[in-house]
């Protein structure tokens, strides 16, 4: 077989879906057991229910400021008899793998992270469902021309809920409600420097006249029922001002 390397997110951090990694992992042995098959897990770490010894994925990897964690400190889940050629060269203390000292303290803060995360993961899970209805509902009182591309799929993350306001751009949108002290975003992080057509959104069969409509609001584990109804009156009251002056 020609693939050598399948690389792909457990959660998709644009539509919210898990992906079936696990069973599409264990498809590419099958044609080429050589073949390496690596997982983005940032958005499912901490969130959803990870198995991976028993499974054919070679590599996993998360973020701490994912799960609340603090920044600038990642981890990587290697199977044992997996070699890697080191990007970087120098110092073998990482049993050769980087160069550079770890920093203990940002680790720790990861690993007290990643126990509350997944202490708390089922009840956490409930919770932030209800959560995303709250906000689907709201948002959808708001304007009737809302577009939730992505609403149904039973097998999605409730962390995250894009939508789409035809009306006004997401730029203008997202500055006014910063001003009002509430933060959104139009696309993952990874797409943000993307201007005009989009990509991703057209590959997830969004129209590029919608793409610079596309909104995407994600929850934390310390968003509070109360805050979500502090931004849906925050986001009804702009858009009965921003809606008017686009038609």
């Amino acid at each position: 077989s020609e693939v050598h390397l399948l690389a792909l997110s457990h959660v998709n951090g644009q539509t919210s879906g898990i992906g079936p990694v696990t069973p599409l992992a264990e498809k590419v042995k099958e044609r080429n057991p050589a073949a390496i098959v690596h997982i983005d897990g940032s958005q499912a770490f901490g969130k959803i229910p990870v198995e991976l010894k028993a499974t054919h994925i070679d590599s996993y990897a998360v973020s701490s400021h994912k799960i609340s964690g603090p920044k600038g400190v990642s981890g990587l889940y290697l199977r044992r008899d997996l070699k890697l050629t080191p990007l970087m060269w120098g110092g073998g203390q990482e049993e050769g793998i980087r160069p550079s000292t770890l920093a203990p303290a940002l680790i720790s803060g990861f690993h007290e992270a990643a126990r509350q995360s997944f202490a708390q993961m089922e009840s956490a899970h409930a919770e932030k469902l209800a959560q995303k209805k709250m906000v689907l509902q709201g948002l959808r009182q708001v304007s009737p021309k809302f577009q939730f591309p992505f609403v149904g799929d039973e097998l999605a993350s409730p962390y995250i809920l894009t939508f789409v306001a035809p009306e006004v751009p997401s730029d203008v949108v997202m500055r006014c409600l910063e001003e009002k002290g509430v933060i959104i975003s139009s696309t993952s992080a990874c797409s943000s420097k993307i201007k005009g057509f989009n990509p991703t959104l057209a590959a997830l069969g969004i129209e590029e006249r919608l793409h610079k409509h596309v909104l995407r609001i994600s929850l934390s584990k310390q968003t509070t029922h109360s805050e979500i109804e502090e931004f849906l009156k925050i986001f009804s009251a702009l858009w009965q001002e921003l809606a008017p002056l686009s038609r």
